[in-house]
């Protein structure tokens, strides 16, 4: 729907010139998810949100920063 309203928006040649379309989707919320990380231990939850974030956030690595971020 997105990409023919931009070529609709193009070929309409009023004064708005598209650069780009970026578009994102997930998974219904009726599919199952393989990949949980709730109830996991705490070093294998904190593995699980740097895989999920896809980079390794120094507050993971700190002992006081966990303490107070893995029960939240």
């Amino acid at each position: 729907l997105a990409y023919e309203l931009a070529h609709r928006i193009e070929r309409a040649g009023g004064p708005v010139r598209l650069a780009a379309l970026v578009v994102s989707g997930a998974p219904g919320p009726w599919t199952p998810r393989t990949d949980r990380a709730d109830g996991l231990p705490d070093e294998e939850f904190a593995a699980r949100v740097r895989a999920f974030a896809g980079y390794d956030h120094p507050a993971l690595a700190d002992p006081e920063m966990r303490e107070l971020l893995l029960p939240a």
